[in-house]
């Protein structure tokens, strides 16, 4: 059940990505199903976010919650099928966004410096490696 709504989402109406619907959706649990108090984690409308989880149960023929008198109670079957993947999902890509960011902070690869002191003597390569935003420079023996 879960990969029909990864395929049925390329063809979502819903403004965002499904990682960001997966997002939504775990904030909207997260706050007792209290749809205001979700949205303004969020920073859209409640208007907005219901309309996205009506959208979004629409689209894909499931209920995820369990409603009475217009507000959202629990978590379907359905329901939370999905939100214990959309936890994993959101967690994995949380961790990977880390990684990469931490990846791309560090420094890597050699510093090449030419330089040359005269006409007779021909331009020196003094290359280091440089790590962690230190910078090492060859210098030419005298």
């Amino acid at each position: 059940m879960f990969f029909l709504f990864i395929l049925n989402s390329k063809r979502s109406q819903i403004k965002g990505d499904f990682l960001w619907i997966l997002n939504n959706f775990t904030i909207i649990v997260e706050s007792k199903f209290n749809i205001s108090a979700a949205s303004k984690i969020i920073h859209v409308s409640q208007p907005a976010l219901s309309q996205m989880i009506a959208t979004f149960e629409k689209e894909q023929k499931v209920s995820l919650f369990e409603r009475a008198h217009g507000r959202l109670q629990g978590l379907s079957l359905a329901g939370e099928l999905l939100y214990t993947y959309a936890k994993e999902i959101t967690e994995k890509h949380n961790q990977l966004m880390e990684e990469i960011q931490s990846q791309s902070n560090q420094l890597r690869g050699h510093i090449n410096v030419w330089y040359a002191s005269n006409k007779s003597n021909p331009p020196v390569n003094a290359t280091t490696p440089a790590a962690n935003g230190a910078t090492h420079i060859i210098e030419k023996p005298k």
